[in-house]
């Protein structure tokens, strides 16, 4: 069964131009049983009119002539693959006529394998993944975002994980609290230009890959980098959001503290993500760590990482970190050294 919704297939086009009658009525047939419209059927493909291509599926036969270079989301061919006139459609995928009534299912397997390659356009995507027991991925992602902000950079804090902590509610994101927010889209203060507006905290938009997809592109061009609190890193039931954020991501932060149950995590966690197609940079974050120089060697050692992997080790601040939520700041608007300390080296993640 396919994961691509009924309303995700309608969000398709889908468009014939094909000569053969008898095997456009096979096609719609097909169509018609996967619960699938044709929207429209072409005798001439110099009448293919398609306002936005990259939501239209035309299946065309090799005879039809435009005068007009063709474009759409997909293009299937019915007939055979050696003929010289696909040339100037360049089909997708060719069906012969004795198979088309399998078209409406691979397009459907088309459309999820891509779902897990969508081209990133715009907006780059940093996703925050913890261990159990609250190692502070939510804290270091919104504080991430905010380091980002102070550079003049337009920011997206989006949070996957809408079952934890809030930074709609700890610092004032939420549209519903634009008036009085310490961040918004505009300069509330001389330092600060946070776009993080809106941000996306509802669970049911994002709990689907096609969800996050068509939420994505709302949003990509607006922003220049996407940071998401994926929560806790799942390794027990595979996750389809977590799968689709991990292979689309272009940084990846492993989220984990200092202290036996968490680094076990954490090597697990590793050796999961070492098997990724996906050529992100990755990076570890011990939190809450003893900043020592003797057990961040042991750390390193008993986590196994490839070469390319990088590690940060944050101190154990936790008082200082519960200030920032009960005051709604982020840890740069905090006076103090270790505040200063601290954000720095937050800081240095975005680099």
């Amino acid at each position: 069964m396919s994961n691509i919704s009924v309303d995700r297939r309608n969000q398709f086009k889908v468009i014939t131009a094909i000569s053969m009658p008898s095997i456009e009525s096979k096609i719609i047939r097909a169509f018609v049983s996967a619960d699938w419209n044709v929207s429209e059927r072409l005798f001439d493909l110099s009448n293919f009119l398609c306002v936005d291509s990259t939501e239209s599926i035309l299946i065309l036969t090799p005879d039809q002539k435009s005068i007009k270079e063709i474009h759409a989301a997909w293009i299937v061919g019915i007939g055979s693959e050696n003929d010289e006139r696909w040339k100037k459609f360049k089909p997708d995928f060719i069906v012969s006529p004795d198979e088309v009534e399998s078209i409406p299912a691979k397009l459907l397997a088309k459309l999820d394998e891509a779902s897990f390659k969508y081209v990133i356009v715009g907006a780059t995507e940093i996703l925050f993944l913890g261990t159990k027991g609250s190692p502070g991925t939510s804290t270091i992602a919104w504080n991430y975002a905010g380091e980002l902000a102070r550079a003049g950079q337009r920011i997206l804090l989006a949070e996957e994980n809408a079952s934890g902590a809030e930074g709609a509610l700890f610092f004032g994101f939420d549209d519903q609290e634009r008036n009085k927010s310490t961040f918004t889209a505009t300069t509330v203060r001389p330092n600060y230009d946070l776009l993080c507006n809106p941000l996306v905290r509802m669970k049911k938009e994002i709990t689907t890959s096609q969800n996050w997809g068509e939420l994505r592109k709302k949003c990509q061009e607006k922003y220049l980098q996407i940071a998401i609190d994926g929560g806790i890193y799942n390794l027990e039931e595979e996750s389809e959001l977590q799968t689709y954020f991990l292979n689309r991501a272009q940084k990846i932060f492993l989220i984990g503290q200092d202290n036996v149950f968490s680094l076990l995590r954490l090597s697990l966690m590793v050796d999961h993500i070492k098997n990724l197609k996906n050529s992100a940079q990755i990076a570890i974050v011990v939190n809450k760590s003893k900043i020592n120089a003797k057990s961040n060697l042991q750390i390193k050692n008993h986590l196994s990482l490839p070469s390319d992997f990088g590690i940060f080790f944050l101190p154990r601040e936790d008082q200082l970190f519960a200030e920032c939520v009960r005051d709604g700041v982020l840890l740069s608007e905090v006076k103090g050294s270790k505040a200063a300390s601290l954000s720095g080296q937050i800081k240095g993640l975005t680099s």
